[in-house]
């Protein structure tokens, strides 16, 4: 293996690592807020709880197609493309959900 191609692949263990670990976050993030909603005293809010909750298990759906594409199909650049995107996006998310949970935990 010449050091291009061990770059190539360190790269790539990079950046599927931090597009899971970003996924991860906006899951925990869902699942504070679905948190917050279900403990309410509301009907709606606590179905809007359990539906938080399953967009955060979905979310981790991202990563694991990024994954599935670089390494096991014949165009690895879509993979690439998700898990890049996947990696910004959640960190957008995050960003809001966690707005959403300061919003949810005002009385």
């Amino acid at each position: 293996m010449e050091a291009a191609e061990i770059a190539f692949v360190a790269g790539r263990w990079i950046l599927v690592s931090a597009a899971g670990l970003a996924a991860l976050a906006v899951t925990g993030a869902c699942w504070v807020l679905a948190w917050m909603l279900v403990r309410s005293v509301s009907d709606v809010d606590r179905w809007a709880g359990f539906a938080v909750a399953l967009a955060g298990l979905a979310w981790l759906g991202l990563p694991g197609a990024g994954v599935w594409l670089l390494w096991r199909s014949s165009h690895p650049g879509w993979g690439f493309a998700l898990l890049c995107a996947t990696l910004v996006a959640s960190l957008v998310v995050a960003k809001w959900i966690m707005s959403g949970a300061g919003a949810a935990a005002r009385p």
